[in-house]
């Protein structure tokens, strides 16, 4: 038997870099033991208008047994 972790990986568009911090605060209460493995940030959407795109990668310790 094998057991993989399970990494989520998101992208969120906000504001401003306190939306963003909110953002992360609430994925790390709302799992236990969770690691911020990056953010990046993407390329700017003009359609979505003084708004920046991140996407977030994480993992905490979930596992899915194979």
């Amino acid at each position: 038997m094998f057991k993989t972790r399970v990494t989520a990986t998101t992208e969120i568009t906000k504001k401003s870099n306190q939306e963003i911090n909110d953002f992360i605060n609430d994925v790390k209460e709302s799992f236990d033991n969770v690691v911020i493995i990056s953010i990046e940030n993407l390329p700017m959407n003009y359609e979505k208008y003084n708004k920046y795109t991140y996407r977030v990668k994480f993992y905490n310790d979930t596992y899915l047994k194979e």
